[in-house]
């Protein structure tokens, strides 16, 4: 988590546009920095309702005069696109910080397989996610966090034989099966 520069977001379930879903939260949005919930008017501005949140280890029901910080996993209901609005960083122009990255460091993901709102994808890791920077496929927890399986990795064009302690690097051909909306918030967007 340390080594997080952004938030992630866990679909945990969908109900048509809507979501309800956990949110690393590694930075917090303007919105929220400093204020109470009442103060920051997410329902209006947004049409989220955050329901509980975990800090430390401890489950907190949301008050109105809950002040959120770094490091919080929120639990969040509403559309997925307004959610996404919310919690994913900005930059001053408003853009994903994500954009400013040059192409070539972007991950390149293709479906192989569409199993409702599971695929297996071939992920070509042209830039490590944050979470997942120099720690093992276990310390990562992205099994926990994003019920993503990580079913192959080749290096090289050699297969690796995966262990606990396997540590994904750039230029990694990964072979992974999940939840969608988590892969792309995970390893980024499927290009066009």
């Amino acid at each position: 988590k340390r080594a997080a520069k952004d938030n992630y977001i866990s679909v945990l379930d969908t109900y048509g546009k809507d979501a309800i879903v956990n949110i690393f939260l590694y930075k917090v949005p303007s919105f929220l920095q400093g204020r109470c919930l009442a103060d920051s008017d997410i329902r209006n501005r947004f049409d989220v309702n955050i329901l509980m949140y975990t800090r430390k280890g401890q489950n907190h029901y949301v008050k109105a005069d809950t002040i959120f910080t770094r490091n919080d996993t929120l639990i969040v209901f509403g559309p997925l696109a307004s959610i996404k609005e919310a919690f994913m960083l900005k930059d001053f122009n408003g853009k994903p910080e994500t954009a400013q990255r040059p192409r070539t460091e972007e991950n390149v993901m293709t479906i192989m397989s569409n199993f409702g709102y599971q695929v297996l994808v071939d992920i070509k890791l042209n830039m490590v996610p944050p979470m997942m920077a120099e720690k093992s496929l276990l310390e990562s927890r992205i099994k926990d966090y994003f019920s993503i399986n990580i079913m192959m990795v080749s290096r090289n064009d050699n297969p690796l034989t995966l262990t606990k302690d396997t540590v994904l690097e750039k230029g990694d051909r990964v072979i992974a099966f999940g939840p969608y909306e988590n892969m792309k918030a995970l390893f980024g967007d499927v290009p066009d």
